[in-house]
């Protein structure tokens, strides 16, 4: 779709379109620019490659899209994704080096395999997000900013060179394998005062904020880390 085709700098897609049981896949041979999405578009997939002259991809609420998101490839550009159908974000966005990431679709639940060896510095979890699971993976983040419905963080943010400190919010009650071999991460807050930490490694922390008699509390006492009680 799209495939070595001149079609100026913008590629705007508005109306009813249906394309089942084919790929709607971006082959960037183009000049396009800035792709935007909206009306009640229904793809099977939506990907982009090789997308040399991309600046910025906008897909809007009512835009209905099956199964993964790519984005990625170490291409540079924003992506603002407004869908209300998107309640899974798979393999998306892998590879990135865009300046900016916006999801701000309330029924994104979980986002799995994404972000990873990207150079985006901060991103804000999306309102209704539960899961983040093997994602963030030697990623370029700087700062990132949970919501207070994230229930599980499995297997991501490790490798993360510039990440200096977490907050987890009181919601994540599951975490594991994370935030391993992050060298500037030295403070970690955690809100919820039974979450089980038997699966932190984190090697370089030298505060942890937390509520008196906590398990974060009984971790930094264990560990011999300085802990800050938070009133």
């Amino acid at each position: 779709f799209l495939f070595r085709c001149n079609i100026g700098k913008s590629l705007i897609i508005n109306g009813n379109l249906e394309l089942i049981g084919q790929p709607f896949t971006f082959y960037v041979w183009t000049m396009v620019e800035h792709l935007e999405l909206n009306g009640n578009l229904h793809f099977v997939n939506i990907d982009t490659y090789q997308p040399n002259s991309l600046k910025s991809i906008v897909i809007g609420a009512n835009v209905q899209i099956d199964t993964y998101m790519g984005f990625g490839g170490g291409k540079s550009f924003n992506v603002q994704i407004s869908s209300e159908y998107l309640t899974s974000l798979s393999g998306a966005l892998n590879g990135y080096s865009g300046t900016s990431v916006i999801i701000d679709t309330p029924t994104l639940l979980t986002i799995q395999g994404c972000l990873n060896r990207t150079v985006v510095e901060t991103f804000e979890c999306p309102t209704n997000l539960q899961t983040i699971s093997s994602s963030f993976l030697s990623a370029a983040i700087r700062s990132i900013t949970f919501n207070n419905q994230l229930t599980t963080i499995s297997s991501s943010f490790n490798g993360c060179n510039y990440l200096n400190n977490v907050s987890l919010p009181a919601s994540v009650t599951s975490l594991s394998n994370s935030f391993m071999s992050c060298p500037l991460l030295t403070t970690m807050e955690i809100l919820n005062p039974t979450l089980d930490l038997s699966n932190l490694v984190v090697g370089n922390l030298t505060k942890i904020r937390g509520y008196a008699g906590s398990t974060a509390e009984t971790y930094a006492s264990d560990h011999n880390i300085t802990f800050e009680t938070i009133t």
